[in-house]
């Protein structure tokens, strides 16, 4: 039978488990969101997924607080302390996926017109393949699954000479003049930021592993 104490760190574990699930979803759904208001022109979807930065950035504060509550509350050693540690290092990670979301949603805002077929379907493309990379990376986190966090950082390596396609066209797009520079340079940044939440997906599995 476990006892007061024991039942209390693992509570503390748990809801710190939790809150990690929590952020990490709702990141996923502001990624998506955000790419959906650049390919819909939807303001209002835009406006609503920069307010809700507010709500993952009080998330975030608040694990902070938890881990640094626990390792004073309970001193952990071993396997607890480094689960805590990278809890720490996996939430400046996840704050900067907020901040891409919202860059990207900013940039749909300031679009002044629809982005051609061929920039939508890049966008779409590579949206989908940041947010799996995304939800793997949390899951392999959320699971400890080390086999799942070695697949997906297998996997991630495999987008950037996409990203380098993808430069190439809009730097055409810039030389025929076909769009404001303006524009382009939203859709570049749109791009960039769906590539750091690849990068930052790696960086949960590394943190996966480390974990285990």
């Amino acid at each position: 039978m476990a006892s007061h104490y024991e039942e209390r760190l693992q509570s503390d574990l748990d809801w710190i488990k939790e809150l990690v699930g929590i952020v990490g979803s709702q990141l996923v759904r502001n990624i998506d969101d955000a790419v959906k208001s650049t390919l819909s022109e939807d303001k209002q979807l835009a406006a609503a997924t920069v307010i809700g930065d507010f709500t993952i950035n009080r998330q975030t504060r608040e694990l902070d607080r938890l881990c640094h509550a626990f390792v004073a509350r309970h001193l952990p050693s071993a396997g607890h302390l480094r689960y805590v540690s990278s809890v720490l290092r996996l939430n400046i990670a996840l704050e900067r996926i907020g901040d891409y979301a919202t860059t990207i949603a900013r940039t749909a805002v300031q679009l002044s017109e629809r982005l051609s077929e061929n920039v939508s379907r890049d966008i779409e493309i590579m949206s989908e393949q940041a947010r799996h990379t995304l939800a793997d990376a949390l899951k392999s986190f959320h699971d400890r699954d080390v086999d799942l966090a070695k697949a997906t950082l297998k996997a991630a390596t495999r987008f950037a000479p996409y990203f380098d396609r993808v430069f190439d066209q809009l730097a055409q797009e810039a030389s025929q003049k076909t769009r404001p520079a303006k524009d382009l340079f939203g859709v570049l940044a749109t791009f960039n930021r769906l590539e750091r939440v690849v990068h930052q997906a790696k960086n949960l599995c590394e943190e996966s592993i480390f974990v285990v």
